[in-house]
């Protein structure tokens, strides 16, 4: 037997990306002759492994000889999206990432019983997928695992892609980084001042070389708010002001900085934040502040009755023009919003596709001095980007629909 493998995945690869292997094999003349491939998928449940059953596919041999299989679909049926709305500090993206054993060997008639083929396994691939999408052209010959994964020897990749640094008091913004190991994101500094004065603390990373492959996805909560309570006198940040993140690998040198605007959003109008998933496995954030639309939208389902009736319980049916001959039975109700931005320059306007595009949304409310989540999603089908060739500003509205709906009560 002689298996050789002549393409696999990358060790790193977008779950919803496509993971092909190639191979060839020196049997292929043997009686009943087929290559045979093994999946197993390996994901995180609460503190421990667990490992579902291993998957078999038996693939005829091709007219060329070259076994084609294409692994996502595995990936796709297993991973999720992580976000924690009410996160304090790093998190492990649970289930955003799995690692994936694959194991392409062959089987055919060795001489045995005509009515069994014996199984020779070939050697294991393994290789981690994470929760991203990426666009044709950014995959395929163009991927270039640099771009995402972030290594100690080189400046940290991060999976924002951020089309709005700005954070209020209220809003919800996190940082998604994605590593070769567990073994390369030491900490995150955060510096601050409140225009007079500067400060800095640390935020260790807890799952620094715990030894777990899922440990190499993780995010950090970066919103005021939240710095505030882990910083204690360390957070000086005040509206008006820039804080910043530095983030170290395990040598303890700085290999990704990040900056937000600390400012209030416009208090003339009722505001919003959406909270997305973008391509890449991140939850992004752009906050909509401008004059925003509530709209409802009813849907009934309703059943006929005979109009006649015996009110006087003697038999007699007649009809009233106050009885009913049509009933309500029930009605759904589903509340939209179309929101607005303030001025974007054409430099976000690109990221913001995502939004519009985007499966998996929260909408965040201000409402006074706390904030409620709603599950949101948009209903664009179309995205416009804006150019000008002087890079004139602009507004974006969106039309968005919570994912949820009311009841009311049956009228018949």
């Amino acid at each position: 037997m002689a298996i050789t493998l002549i393409t696999t995945p990358a060790t790193h690869t977008p779950a919803y990306n496509d993971q092909w292997f190639t191979a060839t094999s020196t049997q292929t003349a043997q009686p009943n002759f087929q290559f045979y491939v093994t999946i197993i998928v390996h994901y995180h449940n609460g503190t421990a492994y667990t490992t579902s059953p291993t998957l078999a596919e038996p693939i005829n041999t091709p007219p060329d000889g070259i076994m084609r299989f294409n692994a996502r679909s595995y990936a796709e049926n297993y991973i999720k999206n992580f976000i924690a709305l009410s996160q304090a500090s790093w998190s492990q993206c649970l289930n955003s990432i799995l690692k994936i054993v694959v194991n392409v060997g062959e089987r055919y008639d060795a001489g045995g019983p005509p009515a069994v083929l014996t199984i020779f396994p070939g050697a294991n691939t393994t290789f981690y997928v994470w929760n991203a999408s990426l666009a044709f052209p950014d995959f395929g010959s163009a991927y270039n695992v640099s771009n995402y994964v972030a290594v100690n020897a080189n400046p940290f990749p991060i999976l924002n892609d951020y089309p709005d640094i700005r954070a209020s008091v209220y809003s919800q913004n996190r940082l998604y980084i994605i590593a070769e190991s567990d073994n390369v994101i030491q900490k995150a500094r955060v510096h601050s001042t409140d225009g007079f004065g500067a400060t800095f603390f640390d935020i260790g990373n807890p799952f620094l070389a715990s030894g777990n492959w899922y440990d190499r996805y993780i995010c950090l909560n970066v919103s005021p708010s939240r710095l505030a309570a882990l910083g204690g006198a360390g957070w000086l940040g005040v509206p008006g002001t820039t804080y910043s993140i530095d983030l170290y690998n395990n040598a303890g040198v700085v290999k990704k900085s990040i900056s937000y605007s600390y400012s209030d959003v416009c208090s003339k109008f009722f505001k919003y934040q959406q909270i997305y998933l973008n391509t890449k496995g991140a939850f992004d954030t752009m906050f909509f502040e401008m004059v925003s639309e509530e709209e409802h939208e009813a849907t009934r389902t309703k059943v006929s009755h005979t109009p006649y009736r015996d009110p006087a319980g003697t038999g007699a049916m007649t009809y009233q023009p106050s009885q009913a001959t049509t009933f309500i039975n029930s009605v759904k109700e589903n509340k939209s919003l179309r929101i607005r931005t303030d001025w974007i320059t054409e430099t976000q306007s690109p990221l913001l596709k995502d939004l519009v595009f985007s499966p998996q949304g929260y909408i965040q409310e201000v409402q006074g001095s706390a904030s409620v989540y709603y599950a949101a999603n948009p209903v664009e089908s179309k995205y416009a980007r804006k150019r000008h060739f002087n890079g004139k500003l602009f507004n974006l509205e969106v039309n968005i629909e919570l994912a949820y709906s009311s009841f009311r009560q049956s009228g018949v």
